[in-house]
């Protein structure tokens, strides 16, 4: 369904203005279109449109690397969120075999299930953001506060001890007080 809609789309705003242009230059002969299509205007335009690809491929290759590097290879605030994420494939049509296929897979969601739990105790409590809105009134956290994120860490850290895995998604917390 969703890919019949995105190809009535694609043909209405594509296909349907190039037949159209197509069509009407018939009418005068293949030299009138021809001279139409190697004008110079006409080379601008397509210069500058291929350049442009051209340069946002080599864009994206790059920092599409770049992202790709960091993502394996170092641990930042945030990275089990990518371990999180169910990759669904664009314009998936069947999210049932992708949630099958998950279900055969008992490590990733206890993998999942630990993360989103330690990254629940290390960041998303209410004391966090009390945190926040007291630093910004220009106010110091209570001692009660500062015990409570201690706890809350501590938490965090004993979702990860029984099997073992490292706590990546743990580190951000202790940079947060």
């Amino acid at each position: 369904m969703a890919r019949g809609i995105a190809v009535c789309y694609l043909s209405l705003i594509v296909l349907v203005p190039l037949a159209a242009l197509i069509w009407s230059s018939r009418s005068q002969g293949v030299q009138s279109f021809w001279d139409e299509v190697t004008k110079p205007e006409a080379l601008a335009a397509l210069k500058l449109t291929l350049g442009a690809a051209l340069l946002v491929a080599a864009f994206n290759a790059v920092t599409g690397t770049a992202i790709a590097w960091v993502l394996v290879r170092d641990s930042f605030r945030g990275k089990g969120f990518f371990n999180a994420v169910i990759d669904l494939p664009f314009g998936s049509e069947d999210i049932g075999a992708v949630i099958k296929e998950l279900d055969t897979q008992p490590e990733r969601q206890a993998r999942i299930r630990q993360t989103n739990i330690a990254e629940c105790l290390s960041a998303h409590d209410w004391a966090y953001r009390w945190e926040v809105v007291l630093r910004l009134a220009g106010l110091e956290p209570l001692p009660e506060l500062r015990r409570r994120k201690e706890r809350l860490k501590d938490l965090a850290a004993t979702v990860f001890e029984h099997t073992g895995e490292e706590d990546t998604g743990r580190s951000h917390a202790s940079n947060r007080t």
